[in-house]
Formats: structure tokens, sequence, C-alpha cells
């Protein structure tokens, strides 16, 4: 039970857990960085190749995403780490993977929107090559929608990495909220704070995310 020397209680082996909560919060959210640093790269390499090409690769690459874009997420990023077996690193690949077919698509969305604008059009008239227009034009066009879309991403990484850490697919040696949450369970009964704790943290830190998403201007 929370008390003086221990603002949080502590779990069922004595640990703090207060502390385990802030150190633990290093992982899972340094580890839904690494998710989103992945997808939102790799998604946006995609997207932008999807639109630059010809018609038959892009037709290619627009069949792919929508064929992962089938998959729910969370069974995605379990597939694929199934397959490459458990740790963290294993993880936040899976976690991010997860995360590239929709960002490809967003990307590629904003791109072709962009690109049929008047100062992209007018570029291309004065001879302006396809790679100076995506640099000039066009990344400079989805950063906005880019940028607030990498924080509902994010969010999402948390919550994958969370769940994915519960049902034991995480390090059991690093304190991340879905493993506190595990450990958590299962002496709910009594001792509810070490199960309630990183809840809380979990939940609190998506709406937080979802708001500065909502707010960021496009």
């Amino acid at each position: 039970m929370p008390n003086t020397e221990h603002i949080l209680g502590t779990d069922y082996l004595g640990r703090d857990v207060w502390s385990r909560l802030l150190y633990g919060g290093r992982y899972t959210l340094g580890g839904a960085f690494i998710s989103t640093l992945l997808a939102v790269v790799t998604g946006s390499t995609l997207g932008l190749i999807s639109v630059s090409s010809n018609s038959y690769f892009n037709q290619a690459i627009l069949a792919v995403i929508h064929a992962v874009l089938a998959i729910p997420g969370l069974l995605l990023a379990l597939t694929v780490l199934t397959l490459m077996g458990q740790g963290s690193l294993a993880l936040y690949f899976a976690v991010g993977i997860a995360q590239v077919a929709p960002i490809a698509l967003v990307v590629r969305s904003a791109s072709q929107q962009i690109g049929v604008t008047d100062y992209v059009l007018a570029a291309h008239a004065m001879g302006s090559t396809r790679t100076a227009v995506l640099r000039r034009h066009i990344l400079r066009g989805i950063w906005s929608v880019l940028r607030a879309y990498g924080l509902v991403v994010f969010s999402y990484a948390i919550m994958n990495g969370a769940a994915l850490s519960f049902l034991g697919f995480g390090d059991p040696g690093q304190p991340d909220w879905g493993i506190m949450l595990s450990e958590g369970r299962n002496s709910f009964r009594v001792a509810s704070w070490p199960a309630i704790a990183p809840g809380l943290a979990i939940v609190v830190t998506l709406m937080l995310m979802n708001r500065l998403a909502d707010r960021l201007p496009r």
C-alpha cells in the first residue's frame, strides 16, 4: 500500500512501484520512439517511391500496402515477433513494421495532393527535375501531416508495445509498463497499485499524445 516512504507502494517482491514506473517509462517511451522512427522512415520512403514511380510499380506497392492494412496492427506485430523471437529489440522492430503501411498510405495521399498544386506544376513546367520537386516541395508539404500522424503512430507504438510486453514477448529484465502491468495483475487483490500505476501511465500518455497531435497545425 502507498505510504510516506513508498508513494505508490511496493510490488510483490518489495520493489518500489514509483521508481520502477519512472525507470520503466524509459523503456516504454524509448522503445515506442524507436518503433515510430522505423515506421516513419520506412513508410515515408515507400510512399514517396510509390508516387514518383511508374504506374505498374506504383500499383504493385499500393496493392501490398492495402494487403498489409487488412491485417490488424497488433496481429501483424505479433506475427513478426513470433518469427523473430523474444526480446526488446525484436519487439520494437515488430511494432514499427506494423505501422509502416499506414504511414506509407498517408504519405502517398498527401504527396499526390501536393503534386497537383499550382506551384508544383509550375516547377515542372520550368524544367525542375523530379528529384528537385520532391526535395523542395513535396517533402516540405508533407512535413506537417507526417508530424501529426507520427504522434498518432507513437501512441499506437506505446499501446502495442505494452500489450506485447503484457503477453510476455518483452524482456523480463526490463521493467517497462507492460511487464509491470502483467506482474501487478497476479497480486491485484492484495495490492492494486502495482497494476493500476502502469495502466494509468499508459492511458495518460496516450491521451496527451493524441491531444498534442490534434493541436498541431496542419
